[in-house]
Formats: C-alpha cells, sequence, structure tokens
C-alpha cells in the first residue's frame, strides 16, 4: 500500500511538471518576449544613465571623557537613541544652508534641498562616530560639500552653549521646586491624619485599644463578682430587716425624697464619668479624675446624711401615730429595769441594720452605674478597633506617598550635585576624524550588477507572464482540473478535432449542424477513434455482470459536444457488436436528426406524449446496431414529459430490448430536464469541454447531480489539444501511420473481437 501511494505521488508529480512544461512550450513566444523586453530596458536604463560619485566623512561626535562621579551621565552619552536625535539635527535645513553658503562658487548655488536629498548620515556600529556621506554627478562637489558640512557641524559643536548636563540641571531645577512642595503637601497631610484622629501611629494606637479592651473586659468580670457579693449581702440584711412596718415606710419615704433622689442621679453620672475616663486610660491622679472622686464622695455624704435625717423623723413620727413613747435617753439617765434598756437598743439596731441595706442597696446602684459606664466603655473600645484597618491603611499610604516624594527630592538633589560636576568636566566638541575625498569610481550605475539583476529578473518576469493568463481564466483547462473540481473518475479524454464542432447560425447559435460524412471523416481519425474506443472499453468497469445498461450524457452548459459524444460512443458501441439505442432527451434544442439528416417530425415526445408505440418511432443509424430516436415536436412543458410515468416505462422497455441506451440530455446549468431523468437511469456520465466550462460552473453543475441523488459514473474530457493533455493523442499517426480504409476496417474488427471479449458473449446484430 505504501508503494501504491508513493506511485501515485510520482505519478502527480510527473503530471504536474508536465503540465507546468506544456504551458511554457505553448506560450513560448510570450515568455521570450517578456524576457527580452526587461532585459533591454535594464540594460538600455544602465548604459544610459549618468554616472553618480559618492565620497564620505567621518565625523566624532561622542568625544567625551568618562568620570567615576558622572559615570551614569557618560554612559547615557553613548545611547544609540541620542546619535539618532544628533543625525536629525545635522540633517536640519539651517545647518545644511550653512554648509551651502560656505561653498565657492559657484558650488554655492547649489538648492539646499538637493544638498540635503544627496546626503546620507549613520553610526558606524556602536561607536559615536558618524558617516555623512554626499553623492553627486560632479566627484570635485561632492568632495567640496561634505568638507563645508564637516566645518559646519564642528562649528555647531563649538557653538553650543549647553551640554546635554547643563539641559539635564536646568530640567532638574525646574523639578526641584515641584518635588519639595509633594514632600510638604504629603507631610502636611501626615500631619492632619494625626490631628484629626488624635493618634501618633496606628500600629501603638491599635495595640493600645486592644489593651484598654482587656482591661475593660477584666473590670467588667471584677466588678461582676463584687455585684455578686453585694447582692448576697443585700439578701441577707433584708432577712435580718424582716418585715418591719416601720423600716418598709422608711425606705419608702426615702425613695420618694426629691434631694435625696438628686443626690442619687448626680452619683450615677458621677460614677458613669469616673468609669469612662478610667477606662479611656487617665489614672485616679490626673485633674479629672480627682475631681471626679471627690464629687463623689461627697455626694455620697450628702446621701448618708439625708437619709439619717429621714429616717430618724419618719421613724419618730410612725411611733407617735402608734401611741408609743420616745424617750431620748441621756448619759446620766440610765433604766435599771433590763427590760427598759432592751427597747432602745433593739429600736437602735433596726435602725443600724435599715441604714445597713439602704447602704447596700445604693452600692449596688453605683455598681450598676459602673458596670453600664464599662459596658459603655467596652462598646467604644470596639468601635474604636473596629475603625483601626482603615485607619492603618490611610495612614500607609499617606506615609508611603511621604516616603515617595522624600526619595524623589533626595534623587533629584544627588542627581544634580552629579551633572554639576560633569558639566565641569566636559572636554573637546565634535571633531572630523577623516576628511572627504575625491571620488574616481562611479557608484552608480552598476553596470555588471544590474546586468546580472536584470537577466534574473527578465528570466522570473517572463516565466511569471507565462502562467498569468491561466490564473486570470477560469475556464477549465485540461484532464487533472476537471478530475479536481467534480471529484469523478476518468471515464475518456477526447480530442478535439478540426470542423466537427463548427457551429453554423440554428436557432440561438448554439445548435450544431455537421455533415454525416464529414462526421465519417472525422471520425475515421485515429486519435478520435482511439479516444471514442478507450471510453468504451470504459464502460465495462461500471457495473458487473452487464448491470449498467441506460446512460445519461449531460453537460453543465451547451456547446461541450455532448451530442456528438453520446452519437459517436453509439457509433463506437455499435461497432463492437452491440445493439445501441441513442435517444435525444433534448427537447428544447435536438441535435440528433441533425447529426444524421433525418426527419424530427415524430419521436421521444410521441411515444411519451401519445400511444404510439416507441418502436414505430425508431430509425435506423449509420450501423446496422446502432438505432436512433429524435427529441420529436417541441412540446410547451419538456419537464412534464420526461418528469412522467411514460418515461419510467419507456426506458425499462429499453433496457430489456437493447444491450446499450445512451440518452442525450440539455445541459444541467439553468434547465431541470436533465435532473427530472438522473434517477431513472443506471449512470450518468458528465462531459466537461476545455476552454469552455468553467470551475465555478462546472463545480454548481456536479453538486446539482449529486443533489439527485443519482449514480455519477465519471468525467468525459472533451476537445483536448496539444496544449491541456491533448498530447497522449499525437503518437498514434506516428506509430500507426496514417490510417487508410483497409487498416481502419481490419482495426475496426479487431476492436470488436476484443469488445466482445471483455464484456462476453457474442455481437449481436440487428436484422
Amino acid at each position: 500500500m505504501v508503494n501504491n501511494q508513493a506511485m501515485n505521488g510520482s505519478a502527480s508529480d510527473s503530471l504536474s511538471l508536465l503540465a507546468i512544461w506544456r504551458t511554457l512550450r505553448k506560450r513560448r513566444l510570450l515568455i521570450l518576449g517578456v524576457a527580452v523586453t526587461v532585459f533591454s530596458s535594464v540594460a538600455i536604463y544602465t548604459f544610459t544613465s549618468t554616472p553618480i560619485y559618492e565620497s564620505e566623512t567621518l565625523i566624532l561626535v561622542d568625544n567625551k571623557v568618562a568620570v567615576p562621579v558622572a559615570a551614569t551621565v557618560e554612559a547615557q552619552g553613548a545611547t544609540q537613541s541620542t546619535l539618532e536625535t544628533e543625525v536629525q539635527i545635522l540633517k536640519s535645513r539651517s545647518l545644511v544652508e550653512s554648509a551651502v553658503r560656505k561653498l565657492e562658487p559657484p558650488y554655492n548655488r547649489t538648492p539646499p534641498d538637493v544638498v540635503a536629498g544627496s546626503m546620507a548620515i549613520g553610526q558606524i556600529g556602536e561607536a559615536g562616530v558618524l558617516r555623512v556621506a554626499y553623492r553627486d554627478i560632479d566627484p570635485a562637489r561632492a568632495r567640496a560639500v561634505l568638507k563645508a558640512l564637516g566645518e559646519t557641524y564642528v562649528s555647531y559643536s563649538l557653538s553650543s552653549k549647553r551640554s546635554k548636563a547643563t539641559n539635564a540641571i536646568e530640567f532638574i531645577e525646574e523639578k526641584l521646586p515641584l518635588a519639595k512642595r509633594d514632600l510638604n503637601k504629603s507631610a502636611e497631610a501626615v500631619r492632619e491624619f494625626r490631628k484629626r484622629n488624635d493618634i501618633p501611629d496606628p500600629d501603638s494606637y491599635s495595640a493600645n485599644v486592644s489593651g484598654q479592651q482587656q482591661g475593660l473586659e477584666r473590670q467588667i468580670q471584677d466588678l461582676q463578682i463584687v455585684m455578686a457579693q453585694t447582692r448576697t449581702q443585700y439578701n441577707e440584711l433584708r432577712r435580718q430587716v424582716g418585715e418591719d412596718p416601720d423600716t418598709a415606710v422608711a425606705t419608702t419615704i426615702l425613695s420618694q425624697d426629691s434631694s435625696y433622689g438628686k443626690y442619687v442621679t448626680e452619683y450615677k453620672d458621677t460614677e458613669l464619668k469616673y468609669t469612662l475616663e478610667r477606662a479611656r486610660g487617665f489614672t485616679d491622679e490626673a485633674p479629672a479624675i480627682k475631681q471626679l472622686i471627690e464629687k463623689r464622695e461627697r455626694l455620697k455624704r450628702l446621701m448618708e446624711a439625708q437619709a439619717a435625717s429621714i429616717l430618724g423623723k419618719e421613724r419618730a413620727a410612725s411611733l407617735s401615730a402608734r401611741g408609743e413613747t420616745v424617750t431620748v435617753l441621756s448619759p446620766e439617765i440610765v433604766p435599771s429595769d433590763g427590760e427598759q434598756t432592751k427597747a432602745p437598743y433593739r429600736q437602735s439596731l433596726k435602725l443600724n441594720l435599715a441604714q445597713q441595706l439602704l447602704s447596700t442597696k445604693l452600692s449596688m446602684l453605683t455598681q450598676d452605674t459602673q458596670l453600664a459606664g464599662l459596658r459603655k466603655a467596652e462598646a467604644e473600645m470596639t468601635a474604636r478597633f473596629k475603625t483601626i484597618p482603615q485607619l492603618q491603611q490611610q495612614y500607609t499610604e499617606l506615609q508611603r506617598i511621604f516616603v515617595q516624594n522624600s526619595g524623589t527630592l533626595d534623587k533629584l538633589l544627588a542627581k544634580q550635585e552629579e551633572l554639576r560636576i560633569a558639566a565641569a568636566q566636559e572636554t573637546s566638541p565634535w571633531r572630523v576624524l577623516e576628511p572627504p575625498f575625491l571620488p574616481t569610481v562611479p557608484v552608480a550605475p552598476k553596470v555588471n550588477q544590474n546586468l546580472l539583476y536584470g537577466f534574473v529578473a527578465s528570466i522570473f518576469l517572463g516565466l511569471g507572464a507565462a502562467f498569468i493568463p491561466d490564473l486570470l481564466d477560469e475556464r477549465i483547462k485540461g484532464v487533472d482540473e476537471a478530475k479536481e473540481v467534480t471529484g469523478l473518475p476518468l471515464l475518456g479524454a477526447i480530442p478535439k478535432v478540426e470542423n466537427l464542432s463548427e457551429a453554423i447560425n440554428a436557432g440561438n447559435g448554439e445548435n450544431m449542424v455537421v455533415d454525416d460524412r464529414l462526421v465519417a471523416r472525422q471520425y475515421a481519425r485515429s486519435p478520435f477513434k482511439e479516444s471514442l474506443r478507450s471510453l468504451a472499453l470504459s464502460l465495462r468497469y461500471l457495473g458487473s455482470n452487464n448491470s449498467v445498461k441506460t446512460l445519461l450524457v449531460t453537460s453543465s452548459i451547451p456547446a461541450e459536444g455532448k451530442s456528438v459524444i453520446t452519437y459517436t460512443l453509439g457509433l463506437v458501441l455499435a461497432e463492437f457488436g452491440r445493439r445501441v439505442l441513442v435517444v435525444d432527451a433534448d427537447m428544447r434544442k435536438p441535435n440528433l436528426h441533425r447529426l444524421q439528416e433525418i426527419a424530427n417530425t415524430r419521436g421521444l415526445s410521441t411515444a411519451i406524449a401519445t400511444d404510439t408505440p416507441w418502436q414505430e418511432l425508431i430509425q435506423p443509424g449509420s450501423h446496422p446496431n446502432l438505432s436512433l430516436l429524435t427529441s420529436g415536436p417541441i412540446p410547451p412543458n419538456p419537464v412534464a414529459l420526461l418528469d412522467s410515468e411514460r418515461m419510467s416505462e419507456l426506458i425499462e422497455e429499453w433496457r430489456q430490448s437493447y444491450d446499450y441506451v445512451l440518452i442525450d440530455s440539455p445541459p444541467v446549468i439553468g434547465l431541470p430536464d436533465a435532473q427530472s431523468i438522473t434517477s431513472r437511469v443506471d449512470r450518468v456520465v458528465l462531459v466537461v469541454a476545455v476552454e469552455r466550462s468553467t470551475r465555478s460552473i462546472l463545480a454548481r453543475a456536479t453538486e446539482l447531480l449529486r443533489g439527485c441523488q443519482c449514480s455519477l459514473a465519471g468525467v468525459v474530457v472533451n476537445m483536448l489539444n496539444d496544449g491541456n493533455d491533448g498530447y497522449y493523442y499525437q503518437y498514434y499517426s506516428s506509430y500507426y501511420g496514417e490510417p487508410n480504409e483497409n487498416t481502419t476496417q481490419s482495426g475496426t474488427r479487431r476492436a470488436r473481437e476484443m469488445f466482445s471479449g471483455l464484456f462476453g458473449g457474442r455481437p449481436n446484430r440487428r436484422s
């Protein structure tokens, strides 16, 4: 299989080379004409052009001594971009005009634009040396112009008031105030941030807030423990005091006293402020904290005094209301009776317990206030802690800008100092390294080079001109192109025969009238005859056991020779001893009756549209085994007749009566006639005429035929000549000689015997 592929590849390559060779041979005169014209033009231009001379001079541009302090500046002085800038400066009109003014008469009358257009400046490698070249038809003027240009460039370097370092210093001095302003703005932004948020540093502020938050949590825990102890003590005192009505009344009256309530409210507010200030980090030594502590102690004494005053008065009023006697004991009068001494003691004890109960309750109120203050302070610390990331981000960005501006200012100051040192160390300016010379040999035109290039260009342009017509022409040029476009196998390649396809003005000029004697005479020519025999033998491989009997022959467009091929193919098959029926199904522009010069009053249309048996409509051909069925009268709607059931019945009857049925149909493009028959026949043969059908039309015709779900047998390429694969048949005449009548008859007899042996059976002759 690999060998077969290799052989196929070799065959394709040889065919491509042969096609190229045929194209070159066919258009050899065009190739020769183009080549001679191009080479002659180049030669004439070369020998008639005016000689041009070129002179050059070298100018040292980068002539600075590097100093370690200003190494960076000197390294930048030798860059490619700097020399490109200098090149553009040297090409400027002002310098060129200055150089022209230095020329002596008559050279000083040269226009500056001409000098600039004839001048070329370029850098030599990586060095700081510029090559200045000038071309002119006068060698002396070329040297004089270059000399003036060199002097002008040196003068330009000497008259330059400022070096690169000086320009850089001025640039930095312009940027320094802006850099200082940006630095001051960034520093002011940092200060404003600290002042607005009252923090020196977000990181330390974060640690401080975190510590305060943890301290508040511990204080809350400790206070909750103390509150639990106070509540226990309060419950115990209430149990000891019991449900004494006097104590309850005194407690109620005390709670309703406005002075006492005012003291309690102020005490709670003072305690809350104290707790918040302590949460903010102030110690007891702070003045504000000391004032709060003193106020708290003063309010506490006022509350105790008010409570004692209220409890004493109300108790006396309560005892008097119940009829008891209140005796005020003095140190001098001490009752002797034990019972008399116990009553005041119990009364004093209850009063003491009541005062302790009130004091404990006051402590509970104070502790509740402290707890609320601590929780409020804790909430404030939590809120502050949440704002710390944003503050840190803002502070970091401000610091980054500050550091960046500070670094920029430092770099500018340092670079300013370096550039000042570099400016002080500037040395020699530009100078001419090599003066211009007087050229003696012209640089243009280069005779040998131009002639060589002209010869090569003439060869390539001549060869290219040979293929331009094929590239611009979309028509089918040969067998390979037809096979490539259709994707079908090749059944036969028919050479072009002179006068066989000669058209006359019949109908629209597309119908062909061919004399029967002319057809017979052209048919007897060996290349045409052998190609039709080869096509007939190819039918053997279309099916097995003679299963392919009905063939539809069509083309993509008119005038591709399908009618002639159909008729002559039927004649060849008849000579091979097969019974053949040729049917003209082209009911629009029939040709079969013209080829045989027979009547067309009745035919296929008659057999379909009437009850006339088709056997009565058959006409004999030029061979006993050949039968012809013309198209008959042209109907108004040929497609309706061809697509009828009667057409299918006729094809089936013909299949039973003949060995081969060849049906000539109209072209595929633009007419649906052929598509209505394709599904009723065994195979469809597509005829393609070179130099007639185009690639797009042929592709469309193939697409239409494949869309009909028909069996495409292959393609027959018609009208080949020596320029498009027709050379296959040009060797027949040289090998067999010019055929005469006897050799033609004997060749026909031998072909008939070979055809019968290939297809099996014995030749049949129609009586």
